[in-house]
């Protein structure tokens, strides 16, 4: 790549939302707005395959996190074109799935805070700015901002022991762990869940960074296919296999929320090694590890 030159995946949130556009019309898919952030940008979400049983993927709930959005919209792009050629993904073909599942992905479930994140207050409206900066500790550079805009953690806003989450961190808008006032307090979060009670998933995926691990369960409550599935995920991505994180117990997190409400298998996938944000050079190894696992996914609620 030359000096200068922008990385493939470096891609921001009117990036993303061209591409996934691009793809619904290419592909003549589904592409629907779930609920829309407190700067009023849409939580896009496209569906791939017209079958009845269901995956959720989502990414960039931390805001720094964004590196997740471009691998999930490189997995929407690669799996279309397969099943449109009729090709193997993989070694999957995915035509064998596209009619009788469906994948629903959320790239940037926190689209103002992936803003902040990667052009810190440029696009930010000024009579916020002086609060963001407050609530950062005086400092103009986001880049390790995980939180939407109000300074809430999207991934301490659901209702998996929220009381756990809120006492155990700041009481006040933060870069990262605040809680919010009550849970599914933001719009963000509120869309996802909706979402997620409308659609009752067979199985969720939320992507993060960073760490190469697999998390599948919450207070032993997984169903018994979970933790094979969790095996296979594991083998495919290389990616160490974690019950649980110890340190986001009671974390409000959206994993934990699926599993303790519908009892069906939910991950969170942590991609990637370093400190976030992760560069955008990271990207090709963290593509090579995920796309096994992505490709198969679709399978897994078939058995």
């Amino acid at each position: 790549m030359l000096h200068g030159q922008k990385h493939p995946a470096d891609l921001g949130y009117a990036e993303i939302t061209a591409q996934l556009q691009e793809l619904a019309s290419t592909y003549d898919c589904q592409l629907i707005s779930i609920g829309k952030s407190v700067l009023g940008l849409d939580l896009w979400t496209i569906r791939l395959g017209t079958g009845s049983r269901s995956v959720y993927l989502t990414g960039a709930h931390h805001a720094c996190e964004w590196l997740t959005a471009t691998l999930l919209v490189r997995f929407c792009r690669a799996y279309l074109a397969a099943n449109r050629s009729d090709a193997e993904l993989s070694g999957v073909r995915i035509s064998d799935l596209f009619h009788r599942t469906a994948v629903w992905v959320t790239p940037i479930v926190n689209p103002d805070g992936v803003s902040l994140a990667r052009d810190n207050l440029r696009a930010i409206p000024a009579h916020l700015q002086a609060d963001l900066i407050k609530w950062n500790g005086g400092r103009t550079d986001f880049s390790t901002w995980k939180a939407n805009i109000r300074g809430v953690d999207l991934n301490r806003q659901y209702r998996a022991e929220w009381h756990q989450a809120y006492r155990r961190g700041p009481k006040a808008p933060a870069p990262k762990y605040y809680a919010g006032r009550f849970p599914e307090s933001e719009p963000e979060s509120r869309a996802v869940a909706k979402f997620i009670r409308t659609l009752e998933p067979a199985l969720l995926v939320c992507y993060h960074s960073q760490g190469e691990v697999i998390y599948w369960d919450y207070r032993r409550e997984a169903p018994a296919k979970a933790r094979r599935i969790a095996r296979e995920l594991s083998r495919l991505s290389g990616y160490a296999l974690v019950a649980a994180n110890p340190q986001s117990a009671g974390s409000g997190g959206l994993k934990d929320w699926f599993i303790h409400e519908f009892r069906r298998p939910g991950f969170t996938i942590e991609v990637g090694r370093g400190i976030n944000p992760l560069p955008p050079a990271a990207f090709d190894s963290i593509w090579r590890q995920n796309l096994p696992l992505l490709a198969r996914l679709p399978a897994f609620v078939l058995t």
